[in-house]
């Protein structure tokens, strides 16, 4: 595990201080836990524009055809069930 060391407004460290006390862990699982959370966020941004600037090309989208379809019959009804 590496150590980082970061400078904070008073204001955020208060909050950071208030939210912690509140949820009953430390600090730095607080921080930790909040970073990695956007960290997610902005890998799954970059994914996304990814995604939009190259497409799926026609190999790819044939896998769609043999997707499962899942259930075939017509399961609509199941809830007037009787029985």
């Amino acid at each position: 595990m590496t150590l980082l060391s970061v400078r904070l407004d008073d204001e955020v460290s208060d909050e950071i201080d208030t939210w912690s006390d509140y949820l009953g862990v430390s600090r730095s699982d607080l921080v930790r836990d909040a970073l990695r959370r956007h960290l997610v966020t902005l890998t799954g941004e970059r994914d996304s524009e990814a995604w939009e600037e190259h497409p799926l090309d026609d190999n790819e989208l044939q896998l769609a055809e043999i997707a499962d379809p899942g259930p075939t019959e017509d399961w609509s009804d199941w809830h007037n069930a009787t029985g």
